[in-house]
């Protein structure tokens, strides 16, 4: 099982949060690519050529960040490959489900498997998998955040043939319906509860990492009344969050 966390090289302290956590289990350390290294040049040919987001440079950093561990599992013999930012809290079993697909059960067509839990409510189809009290349900709506997946190396492939015009944020590229192709052309599937959560979501009042990405869109919004009967329909329809266990 190939592990690989995205980390800045000056985040010497997330680098040791994540390595104690992860216990002895090995990973390949990828150092996240600096956007704010970026020159105005740089950034404005990126933007060029990706113009489905505003591609502030802590977005570029982050995309390119992931990309690379994309590449790294495409190449790799593993079947799949496990993607980690960072600033996560992680279950005491996070080694048994982040080599999920070992399980007997596992589907054959998973693409994506998130290991993280959701900072929106979600719709989720019939669980297809049942270990140890967790599920693995196919995810059907958008969801955001890139802390923690698994990804096949025959979707690693797919995801780097895309054309350049059609990327967006890391988050939104790969699990937004309204932003990207991405969760259509995979199948995206979502383990609940998880098995890691972000920190600035385990811990919103006390948060120890802040981002280094800036914010984008998507974050909070206004609980208009129009708003709050959209909720209350997705809430009967059955979007649920995923909590982290």
């Amino acid at each position: 099982m190939a592990i690989y966390l995205i980390n800045m090289d000056r985040d010497t302290d997330r680098l040791e949060h994540m390595t104690r956590q992860l216990d002895g289990l090995a990973f390949e350390r990828l150092p996240a690519f600096d956007g704010r290294r970026l020159t105005d040049e740089e950034l404005a040919v990126i933007r060029a050529e990706r113009p489905g987001a505003s591609w502030s440079r802590g977005q570029v950093g982050c995309f390119f960040s992931h990309v690379e561990a994309w590449a790294k599992i495409a190449a790799g013999d593993d079947p799949y490959g496990v993607v980690l930012e960072d600033d996560l809290h992680l279950s005491g079993d996070f080694g048994k489900f982040a080599a999920l697909y070992t399980i007997a059960g596992f589907p054959t067509d998973a693409d994506i498997v998130r290991l993280e839990s959701t900072t929106n409510s979600v719709l989720l189809g019939p669980s297809t998998l049942d270990a140890d009290g967790r599920s693995l349900r196919r995810i059907r709506s958008s969801t955001w955040c890139t802390g923690a997946y698994l990804l096949s190396k025959s979707a690693a492939a797919k995801l780097l043939a895309l054309d350049k015009s059609t990327h967006t944020v890391a988050d939104y590229f790969l699990f937004c319906y309204e932003a990207s192709p991405v969760p259509e052309l995979l199948n995206i599937y979502q383990l609940t509860p998880a098995v890691a959560i972000q920190d600035k979501f385990a811990n919103p009042e006390t948060t120890t990492f802040t981002t280094t990405i800036d914010t984008g869109p998507g974050d909070v919004e206004r609980l208009t009344p129009s708003v709050l009967l959209r909720k209350i329909m997705r809430f009967l329809r059955g979007y649920r969050r995923v909590t982290a266990r």
